[in-house]
């Protein structure tokens, strides 16, 4: 829900009620937190603010796989109903919560979080796998090629020849998901199931991980040294 109003303290209320809740839920699920933003509605001439979801869902429908959705620029959106300051951004961010943010004249998402729980390990504390919709979305993809590369096998027979042609059908899978940069390596293994009509694959991938931070070191010389 938008905040009651638009001033500071408005925001603030909004930001901190935010961050007083439980934001973990699953890897498949994004809580949009705002800012609500503005779109233009052919026939009106008033900004229509809305939530931001449908514009968020529209970006990640049309991205492939290994691009994530931090920093692209969200359709269909002309500015945003109010503005984040930086700690609220990195605060809401840190929750779990995808945020917009106006940034070098377009409307932009700050990172692109799921809210996959952390996985707790005694004392220990570890971020999920699935923390990045990317990686998710990779996983996803590999998933459904692998799938239905192999839908065709069902019915075959289950014998050693048939396995021969299973692992070409897979092979072809992770050359295509390697050359369109989506993966960077994979590893499988395909064996007898637990039942004599039943096949079992077990696959490692390593995924593509999404560029987030740019560190730049300036120094300063004098004429002589360049």
């Amino acid at each position: 829900s938008a905040p009651v109003g638009t001033q500071l303290s408005d925001i603030k209320a909004k930001v901190n009620a935010l961050m007083a809740l439980d934001n973990e839920y699953s890897q498949y699920l994004q809580v949009i937190a705002g800012p609500r933003v503005g779109v233009s509605i052919p026939g009106s001439l008033r900004t229509q603010w809305l939530s931001g979801v449908t514009n968020y869902a529209c970006l990640v429908a049309r991205l492939s796989p290994q691009i994530a959705t931090t920093n692209q620029t969200l359709p269909g959106v002309t500015e945003l109903r109010y503005n984040l300051s930086l700690r609220q951004m990195n605060d809401l961010t840190g929750n779990k919560y995808v945020t917009f943010r106006a940034k070098n004249g377009r409307i932009s998402v700050v990172d692109g979080v799921t809210t996959a729980p952390d996985i707790v390990i005694g004392e220990d504390v570890m971020k999920s796998d699935y923390t990045r919709l990317s990686t998710l979305r990779i996983a996803n993809y590999i998933t459904t090629e692998v799938r239905r590369a192999l839908d065709a096998f069902i019915g075959a027979p289950n014998e050693f020849t048939m396995y021969t042609s299973m692992n070409t059908a897979i092979k072809s899978v992770i050359k295509t998901a390697i050359d369109r940069a989506i993966i960077q390596d994979a590893r499988y293994t395909i064996r007898l199931g637990q039942s004599l009509d039943s096949s079992v694959v077990e696959m490692t991938i390593l995924p593509q991980f999404e560029l987030r931070t740019i560190d730049v070191s300036i120094g300063l010389s004098t004429p002589e040294n360049f």
